[in-house]
Order: C-alpha cells, then sequence, then structure tokens
C-alpha cells in the first residue's frame, strides 16, 4: 500500500512540473531573430554612401601613381576586417589593385561582373558600386554576410556585427514568401530576408514539443485518477470487511 502510495505521489509531482512547464513556456515565441527594417536599411544606405565617396576619391588620383599604390597598399590594407569594406582597380578590364584577399572576385571585369549592385559570391553577400572612367573600372564591395556556398564544419557564417542578424537568417534577391524586403538607396536596389531552415526546424520542433506535452498531461492525468480510485476502491473493500468482522 506504501508503494502505491509513494508512486501516486511521484507521478502527481511529475504532473505538476509537466503542466507548470507547459504553461510557463513560450512555445509560440520565436528565436531572437527580429528583423529591423529601418536599421538594416540606413546602415546599408550608410555603407552605400561611403562606397561613393571613396570610389570617387580613388577617381580624382587615377594618374597619381603614388597615390594610388598608397591607397592600396597603405591605409586600405586589411582594412575589410574593420570595416567589411575592399576596392578594386581595373585597368583595360584586368584586375591591377585590390586592398583585401578576403574577396573572391575575378581578375577580369569582363561579362558584365558589376552590373548588379548586390552580388552572390562564394564568400557571401556584397553590396558592390561600381564606378567606370574611361578604361578604368574603380568597385567599392561591402560584405553584408559571409556565407559559403559550400559546407564546412570548420567554416562560420555571419552577418556583418551592425546588422545583429542571427546567421540563421537567409539573403536572397528574389521575393519569397514570409521574407522581409530591405530596400537600398531609395528602392533601387532590394533584397529579401527569410529565417532559414534552421529557424523554421526550430519552430516545428516547438510545436511538436508543445502538443507532445499536452497528450503526456492528459495520459499522466488519467493513470493518477485510476490509480487513486483503485486506491480508494481497495482501502473501501478492506474497510468493508473490517466492519464486517466487527458486526460477527
Amino acid at each position: 500500500m506504501k508503494i502505491k502510495n509513494y508512486l501516486i505521489i511521484s507521478l502527481s509531482a511529475i504532473l505538476c512540473i509537466s503542466v507548470l512547464f507547459t504553461c510557463f513556456f513560450k512555445f509560440d515565441s520565436l528565436p531572437s531573430n527580429n528583423i529591423n527594417v529601418e536599421h538594416i536599411e540606413s546602415l546599408l544606405n550608410r555603407k552605400q554612401e561611403e562606397l561613393i565617396k571613396t570610389t570617387g576619391d580613388i577617381c580624382n588620383f587615377l594618374n597619381d601613381t603614388v597615390k594610388i599604390e598608397e591607397f592600396f597598399f597603405g591605409k586600405k590594407v586589411d582594412d575589410f576586417t574593420k570595416s567589411g569594406t575592399g576596392f578594386l582597380l581595373y585597368e583595360n578590364n584586368e584586375l591591377k589593385y585590390w586592398t583585401t584577399n578576403d574577396i573572391p572576385v575575378p581578375t577580369s571585369s569582363t561579362f558584365h561582373f558589376f552590373d548588379k549592385n548586390i552580388l552572390n559570391l562564394n564568400n557571401g553577400w556584397y553590396l558592390a558600386y561600381p564606378v567606370q572612367y574611361e578604361n578604368y573600372l574603380i568597385v567599392g564591395l561591402f560584405q553584408i554576410k559571409k556565407e559559403y556556398s559550400y559546407e564546412n564544419d570548420n567554416l562560420s557564417e555571419y552577418f556583418w556585427h551592425e546588422f545583429n542578424l542571427s546567421s540563421n537568417v537567409q539573403i536572397s534577391t528574389d521575393f519569397e514568401q514570409s521574407s522581409t524586403e530591405i530596400c537600398i538607396n531609395n528602392d533601387e536596389n532590394c533584397i529579401y530576408l527569410l529565417y532559414g531552415y534552421d529557424y523554421e526546424f526550430s519552430v516545428s520542433k516547438r510545436f511538436i514539443l508543445k502538443h507532445f506535452l499536452l497528450v503526456f498531461n492528459f495520459l499522466l492525468l488519467l493513470v493518477v485518477i485510476l490509480l487513486i480510485f483503485i486506491k480508494l476502491f481497495k482501502d473501501c473493500a478492506k474497510s468493508k470487511w473490517l466492519l464486517f468482522l466487527l458486526l460477527i
């Protein structure tokens, strides 16, 4: 009898904990991947203005080899890690100067590679600003997100830290359902941000967990009620036999 009492108490305690967890856990809340459209658009516009200014400065001293080399081999070297921006200089369609080796660009500017302002390269998404000046092409690039076209456990994907976005937010140049539109420079260029597979899988797991707990709580409640009735029935039966013996 004592064992059954302990069993009922233990199952009741488990039931209470499970019910409390089910009631207070926010199954419908989303992971912290909120997309602040205004903040992201403002940051992209600011970065584009930086690209416009710097490419304009390069145009101004194209004929000065000393200043060109000072720019590309001096203060702008390794600036990519600090600002996320890099600059290229093509002469007669051939790449001649660059500020970083971290941007996988072609050695030739032919085939209209820089016709689009949003580029998806082998190591991420970039905002591009190209300027054609005589036989020169100056290109400014800002890495929006580091993202690889292949999977590797040693490679990490992430947005530029000022965006405050989780890495499972995906970028697309085509509109998709449930995506968030981000426009650059007054709707001239748009990208679309949407939660990736990992995020959707996380939401799916929450949904499954919620319904599993509801079923589990219901079944456990039935078991506890059944044990209580069995105990009461046996105690009641014993009480009747004791009363019968006393009457005799």
